[in-house]
Parts: structure tokens; sequence; C-alpha cells
């Protein structure tokens, strides 16, 4: 038996699983691509990230499934403040370099 909940905003999936013996599993799947093609336009449009006024600079985006497989393999949080230079050093390494939206290193 499974049952499926859509995200609010439509681009993430989480199927629930359920074992007759009342053990479940939660699936999440997202579809990163249109991130990732944003990522790279905003790269290529701007590659230092800086906005107009010099006072931002935007570095990446980050889909809400990749922030979900981060906590669960490294037990990062991408959204704690406190967990920023472990953030910043996965989108520094080239792995995950499709998640910048600028060049260079962070």
């Amino acid at each position: 038996m499974s049952g499926l909940l859509l995200d609010a905003d439509g681009t993430k999936i989480e199927r629930l699983h359920f074992a007759p013996e009342g053990d479940f599993a939660v699936e999440t799947i997202q579809d990163v691509e249109p991130t990732l093609e944003a990522n790279k336009r905003l790269r290529n449009d701007n590659p230092s990230g800086m906005g107009s006024s010099r006072e931002l600079q935007h570095v990446a985006s980050i889909p809400p499934v990749v922030q979900l497989m981060w906590f669960q393999r490294y037990g990062i949080e991408a959204w704690n403040q406190d967990h920023m230079p472990a953030v910043i050093r996965l989108l520094n390494d080239p792995e995950w370099s499709l998640l910048r939206t600028n060049e260079g290193t962070i």
C-alpha cells in the first residue's frame, strides 16, 4: 500500500510506502532540472552573482530534495546558520557545482 503527497508548489512528490506490519518509508522525488538550468542561466548572465547594489551576492539555489539529501547523508542542515561552513564547503565542491549561480569560490 502506498500514498502520494504533492508539495504545495507542485515541484516535489513524497510517496508514503506502508508495510502490513505498520512500518513505513517516505520516498521524496523532485525534478531538479529546472533549478539547475536556472542556475546555469544566472551563472552565464552574471558570473559574479552580484546584485545591482553590490550589497548581496547570489551564490546558489539548492532544491529542497538536495537539502534533504545533504541532511540524510551528512547531517548538514542547509537552512541552519550554524551549518553554513559545511554548506559552503559542499557548494565549493565540484560535485555540487551545478547548484552554484556564480563563478569562483564562496
